[in-house]
């Protein structure tokens, strides 16, 4: 037996009520969340025809009529399968507010109807707001006249994307709002030209629009792919053209690139029925995350060893040991949290993270997952493979494997190249490549005799580092930052304990020195040959953590074959993807993007997407064959 569908009803306004006209959108899907084909009429009483009700071809639709309290209403739906059914509306409301907003040439009127005075709140009169992306585009103070009130702007005054409409009472309290989607263009590249089939290792050239590739006043940020084609995948696609319009004003729906693929008014009808059926609210979210504008936040929290209670107020270190160590400080807030903003943290790496042994012995870090625990409430479709794309799916696999293969064999991007190799604090006053000497199999001597600035002090607490201040002419009276391979090392007995023949390299800050707020009378950084400690015991009450960082930007292979040599070259080339340049500025890109193409045959889709200066998205997308 065939699974029911699912019909549901949405007002415009959030209600209907009795004697003014309602807009009630209607949303048919199948079990599975499909949309399904529809058409139908309104009854009053089960009998007398109201509305007819268009063709629902994306399962989502809407009609207008006007309730009387006097009747019931259904819906009466006819299916593909020639099945009808009978379908009750919401139950009619005698009192309440309604907001809706309607298209008159060139302008957009929203009328606000309510006969209720207790909803906008105690005073009579309240506010139009008008916004978009955060933007203030209107306001307007008005009062009910009649149970009516009404605004209207221009359809200039708009771009292209969700409006939201607000109501303000006197109190500056939100009563209710309605979102409406303007749309007046397509949005697209224009003039897009290029030869829709090539041959094997072909060279292939796609040229945009002039105002692009002239360098129009508002200028364009794009970015270009041609990737293997199958129809099948239409369904799933997001275009940033759709994204950026809608604004995160809907949840995740599948197929939501079918409703742009019409005229701009069946385009804004369209959108509008889904904002009246699944907008969300414009409510301002928890702010659950810091910003992080110039590399990741490593988080956690300090606790209390023994207690297990927050402690405000201690300094915490973060390190990254390696050839190219890192180091970061900071202090627990008033509810034990800290953040480490660390930089050119790519891929999985060991970390170090611990407090001042010395003084706060009790205390430990907790660091937060990198990872998010929430995910996307996307209510997936049934999996569902046509036959056909067997020999299709068959062949891209056997094209990933060849691929994999031989892209083993390419050289791999060094990282550590995009790595700033300067240490946090730049040029040391000092530095002792200890090999240039003659070497000491003790620690204690060669700090005596070599390390210039750094006064080497013993007494019954065991040993202490003085740096002469070079600024100021004078010594302090406290330990240094001393660093092995970027691990702070707080006890001076540890440092003098160290065999002097694995480390290789001595630096010294002989001033005070500022990171974050840890200040630091002078700092001692030693260096070993590998970069991994080689033996140094890390204490007990630090915590040692694999972390994931940034991952890596890939870097893709696109080879060309320029001469008849290269086109013989017998590498199997099947790449999936011809070209895929993240970003082309047209101030020094001449309108064209060439590439070539591979041993695959088959349909590809050539995509172009970008953002102007002034907001403006643009999208193009078509076709080209491989033989």
């Amino acid at each position: 037996m065939a699974a029911e569908n699912i019909v549901r009803f949405f007002p415009e306004g959030g209600a209907y009520v009795h004697g003014e006209e309602a807009n009630m959108v209607i949303e048919v899907q199948s079990a599975d969340k499909q949309p399904v084909y529809a058409h139908g009429t309104l009854l009053a009483d089960d009998s007398v025809v109201v509305a007819q009700i268009d063709p629902l071809n994306t399962g989502l639709g809407n009609f207008k009529f006007v309730p009387d309290s006097l009747h019931r209403y259904s819906v009466a739906l006819s299916f593909a399968d020639s099945t009808r059914k009978t379908y009750s509306l919401p139950a009619l409301a005698s009192s309440g507010l309604l907001l809706r907003v309607t298209s008159h040439d060139k302008a957009y009127v929203c009328n606000l109807f309510c006969n209720d005075p207790g909803i906008l709140g105690s005073g009579s009169s309240f506010r139009f707001v008008l916004t978009q992306k955060g933007n203030l585009l209107a306001t307007k103070s008005s009062s009910l006249f009649g149970h009516r009130a009404s605004f209207e702007i221009e359809s200039t005054n708009l771009n292209d994307g969700v409006v939201t409409l607000a109501i303000i009472n006197e109190n500056g309290d939100l009563i209710h709002e309605r979102k409406f989607f303007h749309y007046s263009e397509n949005n697209n590249l224009a003039n897009a030209a290029g030869t829709s089939t090539y041959g094997h290792r072909e060279k292939a050239e796609v040229r945009l629009g002039d105002e692009v590739a002239t360098g129009d006043s508002a200028q364009y940020d794009l970015s270009f792919a041609v990737s293997a084609y199958h129809p099948f995948f239409d369904k799933f696609e997001l275009s940033m053209r759709n994204y950026v319009l809608l604004d995160n004003a809907l949840p995740p729906i599948m197929g939501l690139s079918s409703y742009f693929e019409d005229t701009p008014r069946s385009i804004s009808v369209s959108i509008n029925n889904l904002l009246i059926a699944h907008a969300l609210s414009s409510s301002k979210p928890e702010e659950r995350f810091i910003p992080e504008y110039r590399g990741p936040l490593i988080t956690g929290q300090v606790v209390n060893r023994q207690t297990n209670k927050p402690a405000p107020g201690i300094m915490a270190y973060l390190s990254v040991p390696g050839k190219l160590p890192q180091f970061y400080a900071a202090r627990s807030k008033w509810d034990s949290s800290l953040a480490f903003e660390v930089q050119d943290f790519y891929g999985n790496k060991e970390i170090v993270v611990q407090t001042n042994y010395t003084q706060d012995s009790l205390y430990t870090v907790q660091l937060d997952d990198p990872f998010h625990d929430e995910y996307l409430e996307l209510e997936i479709p049934a999996f569902d493979i046509d036959e056909q794309m067997k020999n299709w799916i068959l062949a891209r696999s056997e094209n990933m494997q060849i691929t994999n293969a031989y892209t083993k064999y390419r050289e791999k991007p060094d990282m550590l190249s995009r790595i700033d190799s300067a240490s946090f604090y730049h040029e040391p006053d000092a530095r002792y490549f200890l090999d240039d000497f003659t070497r000491f199999i003790v620690m204690e001597e060669v700090m005596r005799e070599y390390i210039s600035g750094v006064n080497v002090r013993k007494n019954r607490n065991g040993f202490h580092f003085m740096v002469l201040d070079i600024d100021r002419n004078l010594i302090y009276d406290e330990n240094p930052l001393m660093l092995l391979d970027g691990v702070p090392v707080f006890d001076a007995d540890e440092i003098i304990a160290l065999d002097p023949l694995k480390v290789r390299k001595i630096e010294t800050i002989k001033r005070t020195f500022h990171k974050g707020l840890l200040e630091c009378k002078g700092v001692v950084n030693y260096s070993t040959y590998e970069g991994n400690l080689d033996g140094y015991k890390i204490h007990d009450t630090a915590l040692v953590s694999e972390y994931e960082g940034i991952q890596p930007r890939l870097q893709y292979h696109f080879p060309a074959y320029p001469s008849s040599y290269d086109k013989r070259s017998k590498t199997p080339d099947f790449r999936n993807t011809l070209c895929w340049a993240p970003q082309l500025n047209p101030d020094t890109w001449p309108g064209a993007q060439d590439f070539y193409t591979s041993d695959a045959p088959g349909l590809y889709q050539v995509v172009v997407e970008g953002i102007d200066q002034k907001g403006k998205v643009v999208s193009y997308k078509y076709r080209l064959e491989v033989k």
